[in-house]
């Protein structure tokens, strides 16, 4: 039997021991990066040849910019219009307690990518995660977190995220799933998020950068807080 190269890539024992506990510990971030790291196999690959087709991803390739320092500067952030998505990111995060700066903590474990690129495309999809939040209006709970991955996998296809949201899919009940479900349709619906140049959308008003992107009016749902496990039909 020949095994296909990407297959070599993935390590399924870490990924099913990292989810395991994940499933136990759903705030531990690293976690997230652990199962999605050991099941990726070589998404990252074909997330950069279709941004090496298009003409917006093209460009942030060849620009390469790191935009961790600009998402770090809350004075910046804070001095952009009130209905900028600027101002929308820094109340999310403000409200969550949370900066950028953790999710590269979080991430520490992580396998050395195999190229500079990856490793760019990387941190881009990791330090961009919160604007995907604010934009898509979904909040910091469990249920919120499992949406924006649901709509991650929808965009990038990427085995680990999908990997995680099933085990959610799994432990909610039918109107959660409902939720989950939507954040995926709406990946499938939306403008390919890799490709955004946000940069440029942080100062405008967050209806036109939804509106630029195709993105819906924020779903209304019950938050689910680590603290209220076992409630709501979201078990242990």
């Amino acid at each position: 039997m020949i095994m296909r190269p990407e297959l070599l890539s993935f390590e399924p024992i870490r990924a099913f021991t990292a989810l395991s506990a994940l499933v136990r510990d759903p705030e531990d971030t690293a976690l997230v990066f652990a199962v999605i790291d050991a099941f990726s196999g070589h998404n990252g690959d074909r997330v950069l040849k279709r941004l090496r087709d298009t003409q917006s991803g093209l460009q942030i390739l060849d620009d390469r910019l790191d935009i961790l320092p600009l998402l770090q500067d809350f004075d910046w952030l804070g001095s952009q219009p009130q209905d900028s998505l600027a101002a929308a990111y820094l109340e999310f995060m403000n409200t969550m307690g949370i900066s950028a700066g953790g999710l590269v903590e979080a991430a520490t474990e992580q396998r050395a990518a195999a190229t500079a690129e990856l490793e760019w495309l990387r941190c881009r999809l990791r330090d961009t995660h919160d604007l995907w939040h604010t934009v898509l209006g979904y909040h910091g709970d469990l249920l919120g977190e499992a949406s924006v991955l649901a709509f991650s996998a929808a965009q990038i296809q990427n085995p680990g995220i999908v990997l995680i949201v099933l085990a959610a899919m799994h432990r909610a009940n039918a109107e959660q799933r409902q939720v989950i479900t939507a954040g995926f349709k709406r990946g499938l619906i939306a403008a390919w998020f890799p490709a955004v140049r946000w940069e440029l959308l942080l100062p405008l008003p967050l209806v036109e950068v939804r509106r630029q992107l195709r993105v819906d009016d924020p779903p209304q749902y019950e938050r689910i807080m680590p603290s209220e496990l076992g409630k709501a039909g979201w078990l242990h």
